[in-house]
């Protein structure tokens, strides 16, 4: 029986005249859905893909853990071993996070200091790979790109840091000391480029005067995916001596406001949709105007109000899936180019990528696509509530 009724809604929904597949009503109503369809998917991707760029090199950054020493103990072999036992670990770096001011010739700025343990610098921290001896990274120091382009250092240049903050005065002078520039490394965010240098903990310790102090651990998990089971193992081993944030934790505003983007941005084309389903209900709208002579016949012969609903019901079914079909499968084609063959490009002094990243993920398309299904279920149901009202005389009345 539905067969029948889908059979039904394609021969009312088709054009009189033979040339014409469709009636230009049903042609416009299925490309304003696949258009407003397209331009939500290929949104989001957009979206999805600076994300997904931005949460890799944060990861590479930041690392997938980090502790922060809440009770200011003292850094000793105890904590290493205890670390070293977890499985889950696959490096981790103490380090000391403070500001200092860095000087070059007439130049100087405050920027922020993080010593590291410059040995465990490429398998804790991904974004920077050095073959350097271990002498050269423990006494030189690295530094972000908009850094070295204020200070007008580069390679091999020597700069020194200062640290005015600590009541470490020596002969009236503040902490300071000195070392080469054997690095300057580009995450294109500006966050980290232009106000990170990295020195060895040693220095660290030297700068701020703090014999084995540190403010956290910088963890790299073999497992990313395990970082909440991690968590309460970890808790119980150090103690909660701790304070355990994730990278997103760090970053929460930053993704809190991208999410909000995303969500401001589905629901502005979403109206995009909206507007073209009013297509749809001023198709069959017409449709019901134009076929009330066939649907008088069709009751006459014995279809009830519900059938005849069914009939048109299909008819939204219809325009609505090919226009939502449609437009997905050209977004998809549109992501899949442009991940290949990078056919829009960004301009490089702007953006942290040379290309538009694109990308969607499977609940992404399934959400989009129930959101659709709503809202064309809803332009449906105005046009066809009223098919009851129309009884065989007005068959027999309607002129053609």
């Amino acid at each position: 029986m539905r067969s029948l009724y889908f059979w039904l809604a394609i021969k009312m929904l088709l054009s009189k005249k033979e040339i014409v597949l469709i009636s230009w009503g049903g042609f416009i109503s299925i490309i304003g859905v696949s258009v407003g369809f397209l331009a939500i998917v290929i949104s989001l991707s957009v979206l999805n893909g600076f994300e997904k760029k931005i949460r890799n090199k944060i990861i590479n950054f930041e690392t997938d853990i980090r502790l922060i020493n809440k009770k200011n103990l003292q850094k000793d072999k105890i904590f290493e071993e205890k670390l070293n036992k977890l499985n889950e670990i696959e490096s981790f770096s103490f380090f000391i996070d403070k500001k200092a001011i860095a000087i070059s010739n007439e130049k100087r700025s405050l920027y922020k200091i993080k010593a590291i343990e410059m040995k465990k610098l490429e398998s804790v921290y991904n974004f920077l790979d050095l073959s350097l001896s271990e002498e050269k990274l423990n006494n030189g120091f690295i530094l972000g790109s908009g850094v070295a382009k204020r200070l007008g250092v580069d390679k091999g240049d020597k700069i020194k840091l200062m640290n005015p903050f600590d009541n470490q005065i020596y002969f009236n002078l503040p902490k300071m000391i000195s070392g080469e520039v054997i690095e300057i490394f580009e995450t294109r965010i500006l966050d980290f480029d232009q106000t990170y240098i990295f020195i060895s903990f040693l220095n660290g310790q030297k700068l701020f005067n703090k014999n084995n102090y540190f403010n956290g651990i910088d963890i790299r998990l073999k497992n990313n995916e395990n970082k909440f089971l991690f968590k309460s193992r970890i808790n119980d081993v150090l103690n909660e001596n701790f304070e355990i944030n994730f990278w997103e934790d760090i970053h929460k505003t930053l993704f809190q406001a991208m999410k909000m983007e995303k969500l401001v941005s589905i629901l502005v084309l979403s109206l995009v949709v909206i507007v073209a389903c009013f297509n749809i209900t001023s198709t069959l709208t017409m449709q019901t105007i134009e076929k009330i002579r066939e649907i008088g016949i069709l009751k006459t012969i014995g279809f009830s109000n519900y059938s005849i609903r069914n009939i048109f019901f299909f008819q939204g079914i219809f325009i609505g899936g090919i226009g939502i079909l449609f437009g997905s499968v050209l977004a998809y084609i549109i992501i899949l180019f442009q991940n290949k063959y990078e056919i829009i490009k960004l301009p490089e002094s702007v953006y942290f990528i040379d290309s538009l990243p694109m990308y969607i993920s499977n609940f992404d398309y399934f959400l989009i696509s129930l959101i659709g299904i709503l809202i064309v279920l809803v332009s449906i149901y105005f046009p066809i509530k009223n098919l009851r009202k129309i009884t065989p005389n007005d068959a027999i009345q309607y002129e053609k």
